[in-house]
């Protein structure tokens, strides 16, 4: 959210950009639906309310594993932290998706306020919603080059 904000890309706005991306596999939806819907925040409110599970794209029955289902969901929700030094490094990603260490608690900072979405929302809104989506191709040409250079 903040390369929309000011435009500086980070590893911190990678990480956030990996964790929208896990929410997006998992819960088999878009970041942003409408006006009023946000995926992270959606899925923070099942992690708060302690069922997380439902976040899960139910075209998929029962053909999944609860836990890493859980695991990817909460691992998400963190690299979409709205702060970005509380974001956890893609190293620690993979070691929270490995197993190799246990996945953090989120803390009760989380979230965007309302003010601060209105500051940012829109044009994170005209990035990624499917209301405002259009479809084009790039084109671009490659022109090469050589020139000869003569020593003294």
């Amino acid at each position: 959210p903040e390369l929309t904000r000011n435009g500086n890309s980070s590893s911190a706005s990678d990480v956030y950009a990996f964790g929208i991306l896990l929410l997006e596999i998992v819960s088999g939806r878009r970041p942003t639906d409408s006006r009023s819907f946000f995926l992270a925040d959606w899925v923070m409110e099942l992690y708060a309310s302690g069922e997380i599970l439902p976040a899960v794209d139910p075209r998929l029955g029962s053909a999944y594993d609860g836990g890493e289902a859980k695991l990817a969901l909460s691992v998400g929700l963190l690299c979409c932290h709205q702060r970005p030094a509380s974001r956890p490094s893609m190293r620690a990603v993979l070691r929270y998706m490995n197993g190799d260490e246990d996945v953090p608690e989120i803390d009760d900072h989380w979230g965007y306020s309302h003010s601060s979405r209105s500051d940012f929302g829109s044009k994170f809104e005209a990035c990624v919603s499917s209301d405002n989506a259009s479809s084009s191709v790039a084109s671009f040409s490659v022109t090469t080059s050589t020139s000869v250079i003569s020593g003294r």
